[in-house]
């Protein structure tokens, strides 16, 4: 079965801006995550089968939610699940919604997704313990859509695929 989860997926020009954020970083040990791969996970689903899938396609449809910005602003780390991550000072209300939307599609195809409070984040190193907690350069990313994605393991790693895109509205087109 396809392992699979929702994320905030970033256009080129706003990957390039997380990939020059992290270049500026100092030097961290570890391993760090391709610049292919940063995104910022709204729901992880793990493996899905094809009739689960559907639903949780289905359900996406469903989903009329607002555009929204992001101000990635710090640097972190969890040394219990050893990565670093870039995040946003404030998460905004929208994005909070639209985890919470799609919580509710994964309950209808049977996926039971994960309790623990959600704090969005871009992982940026795996096998890290410590990264001093700092404030960096602001990097504006406006949200416009969010994601299914694929993920395939190798021994090199894992590649993330998107598999389908949905739309978010800006304020002026959610009558």
């Amino acid at each position: 079965m396809p392992r699979l989860f929702f994320a905030l997926w970033p256009d080129d020009l706003t990957r390039s801006r997380f990939a020059a954020a992290v270049e500026s970083l100092p030097k961290m040990p570890g391993r760090p995550v391709p610049v292919r791969n940063l995104h910022v996970t709204l729901v992880f689903l793990g493996g899905v089968n094809a009739e689960q899938q559907q639903v949780l396609q289905q359900g996406a449809d469903g989903i009329h939610a607002p555009s929204f910005s992001l101000t990635i602003s710090q640097l972190g780390c969890w040394p219990h699940a050893a990565v670093a991550w870039l995040a946003p000072g404030v998460v905004p209300p929208a994005l909070v919604d639209l985890v919470t939307q799609l919580q509710s599609v994964c309950r209808n195809a049977g996926l039971e997704p994960d309790t623990r409070p959600y704090h969005p984040h871009l992982t940026i190193a795996r096998k890290i313990r410590r990264v001093a907690p700092a404030n960096i350069d602001p990097i504006f990313w406006q949200i416009s859509r969010f994601s299914l994605i694929k993920s395939v393991s190798d021994r090199a790693g894992s590649e993330y695929h998107p598999l389908v895109h949905w739309p978010l509205f800006s304020s002026s087109n959610m009558g």
